[in-house]
C-alpha cells in the first residue's frame, strides 16, 4: 500500500502578510496546507498553491522555507496515488485563487459572528488556494467528506483529518527560533 501525506505549515520568516492574517484570524500556529507524495524514480515533492501559482517543490527546498506544524499520513492504493499525481500535474501553473481567499475570509467572519456563511466564490478548478486543492484531493481520492471545499481553511482541513482519526505523524513540535 502507498501513502500520501497531508501537511500543515507556516513560513519560517520574512514578510508573509497572508500567513500572518490567516494565523491571526484562526488563532492558529499554521497557515498553509499541502500534499506530499513520492514520485517513483524521481523524488519526494510537495504539491501546493502558494505565491501566485499552483506548483510542485522538492521536499528539501520546502523544508528550508517552511516550518512544518503537523502531518497526517494516509494509505492510498497505487492506482489512486497515480491519479493524485496526474491531478497534481494537471493543476501546475494554474493561478492562486485570490478571490477564494476573500471567500474564506467571509466564511471566517460569519463563524466569528455565529453565522453559517458559504464562500460566494466556489472552487471551479481553474484556480485554487492551498486548502482547496488539499480538500479536493481528500474528497476525490480518499473519500473523505470535506463539505464545501471553497469554505475549507487549512484549519478546517486539519480538524476534519483529526476527526477521521488518520495516523498522525509529528515531524516537529517546537517553535522556530526567532
Amino acid at each position: 500500500m502507498n501513502e500520501i501525506t497531508i501537511g500543515f505549515s507556516r513560513p519560517k520568516g520574512g514578510f508573509q502578510p497572508f500567513s500572518w492574517l490567516i494565523r491571526l484570524a484562526y488563532w492558529s500556529p499554521f497557515s498553509h496546507a499541502y500534499v506530499q507524495f513520492d514520485i517513483p524514480k524521481v523524488d519526494t515533492v510537495i504539491f501546493q498553491a502558494s505565491g501566485t501559482k499552483i506548483n510542485l517543490i522538492s521536499e528539501k527546498n520546502f523544508n528550508e522555507k517552511e516550518f512544518i506544524y503537523k502531518e497526517f499520513t494516509l494509505p492510498i492504493s497505487s492506482k489512486k496515488k497515480m491519479e493524485v499525481i496526474k491531478f497534481a500535474v494537471a493543476q501546475l501553473g494554474k493561478p492562486y485563487n485570490l478571490k477564494g481567499i476573500l471567500g474564506m475570509a467571509i466564511v471566517r467572519v460569519g463563524q466569528l459572528l455565529g453565522k453559517k456563511w458559504n464562500s460566494p466564490f466556489n472552487y471551479n478548478g481553474s484556480s485554487a488556494f492551498c486548502s482547496e486543492i488539499v480538500a479536493n484531493i481528500l474528497e476525490k481520492y480518499e473519500d473523505i467528506d470535506m463539505g464545501n471545499v471553497s469554505d475549507d481553511s487549512p484549519q478546517a482541513v486539519y480538524a476534519i483529518l483529526e476527526k477521521v482519526n488518520c495516523e498522525l505523524i509529528l515531524k516537529q513540535n517546537k517553535q522556530p527560533k526567532k
